[in-house]
C-alpha cells in the first residue's frame, strides 16, 4: 500500500522508515498504528531539539495525512455502499466530499481519488483490516505517530457488515467514482454579481 501511495509521488520517501503495527487494545477494538521515523535522528531530535527533525517533520506529517485520508475515505465508502462522491472547488484546489444519506461525512483532496480506486491499494487495506472480520470488533483506531509522538492523524472508524463485506472482497460501491459537481448556490450566485 505504501509503495502505491508514495512510489509515484513528487517527493522521495524511503518506505523503510514506515513501521505499521496491529494490536488488539480491548474486547472490541484494535489499533492500526503507523510510525514514521528517520534513523539518522538522535535522542535530542526525538525531543524536537534538532533542526533535522524540523526539516523532516513536514514530509513525515504529510505522509501521515495521505495514509489517513486514503484509509478513512476507503473505509467510509466501504461501510456505506451507495454513498455519493461530490467534487467541490476550494481555495486550495478541488476536494472530494463523501455524502452519506445526502450529508457530507468526509472530505479529502481530489488528487487522492485515484489512490482510493486503485485495486492494489484496496487489497492492501483489505489485508490490513482483516482483524475486523472478528464480529467482536466494533471499530478500529488508526493512529499516526512521528518519532513516537502520538496524536497525529488519529481516526476512529466504525465497523459494520458492509465494511466486513469489503474486507472479504466486495468492491467499493459508491453511486459512481465520477464525482458529481454541484451547481452554485443562491448565495454564491448573489456573491458573484457585480457590485455598484
Amino acid at each position: 500500500m505504501s509503495r502505491g501511495i508514495f512510489g509515484s509521488g513528487p517527493e522521495p520517501f524511503d518506505l523503510d522508515l514506515l513501521d505499521v503495527t496491529f494490536m488488539q487494545v480491548g474486547p472490541s477494538s484494535f489499533d492500526f498504528r503507523f510510525d514514521i521515523r528517520r534513523p539518522d535522528l538522535g535522542t535530542m531530535a526525538r525531543l524536537g531539539a534538532s533542526g533535522a527533525l524540523r526539516e523532516a517533520y513536514p514530509m513525515l506529517a504529510r505522509a501521515m495525512t495521505i495514509i489517513g485520508a486514503i484509509g478513512e475515505a476507503t473505509m467510509l465508502i466501504a461501510a456505506h455502499p451507495g454513498c455519493e462522491l461530490r467534487r467541490i472547488e476550494t481555495y486550495y484546489g478541488p476536494d472530494i466530499e463523501i455524502l452519506v444519506d445526502g450529508k457530507p461525512r468526509f472530505v479529502f483532496p481530489a488528487k487522492f481519488l485515484d489512490l482510493v480506486r486503485d485495486p492494489a491499494i484496496q487489497a492492501a487495506w483489505r489485508a490490513g483490516l482483516s482483524p475486523l472480520n472478528n464480529p467482536n470488533f466494533a471499530y478500529v483506531t488508526a493512529r499516526g505517530e512521528i518519532h513516537k509522538v502520538q496524536g497525529l492523524a488519529n481516526q476512529v472508524m466504525i465497523c459494520n457488515e458492509h465494511l466486513r463485506d469489503f474486507i472479504t472482497g466486495r468492491p467499493l460501491e459508491p453511486v459512481s467514482f465520477d464525482p458529481t459537481v454541484p451547481g452554485k448556490s443562491q448565495a454564491e450566485e448573489e456573491w458573484g454579481k457585480p457590485r455598484d
